[in-house]
């Protein structure tokens, strides 16, 4: 298995997503940066191997804050990550009462 300094850098199999699934197994709090994230559509990312990746951290994790800019909110990639309700909080450099963040509260999730 790849060093976490080298994953940026790995081609993923299915192989290696397996392995992933239980080095993050016990994952309390996930920091993640998103390019895409919708209401409606939860989060999207455009590759599928990072998908698939993301996909196991997030449900290893009991927790899952995420990180992204104003222009990528209510926007979206092809391959769909995980819905809106498996975010607990996120975090941009929007002020918490922003217009474009209402219907996120709305969901649940926390606005910091």
């Amino acid at each position: 298995m790849l060093p976490l300094s080298k994953w940026h850098d790995a081609q993923l199999s299915r192989w290696s997503v397996y392995d992933v699934r239980f080095l993050f197994f016990f994952i309390e709090v996930l920091f993640f940066q998103f390019f895409n994230l919708d209401a409606q559509h939860g989060l999207t990312e455009f590759d599928w191997e990072v998908v698939q990746l993301k996909k196991v951290m997030i449900q290893s994790a009991d927790e899952t804050i995420v990180l992204t800019i104003s222009e990528k909110i209510n926007s979206t990639q092809r391959f769909n990550v995980c819905p809106i309700s498996s975010i607990t909080k996120l975090v941009t450099e929007l002020s918490p009462q922003d217009d474009r963040l209402a219907v996120f509260k709305e969901k649940g999730i926390t606005i910091l």
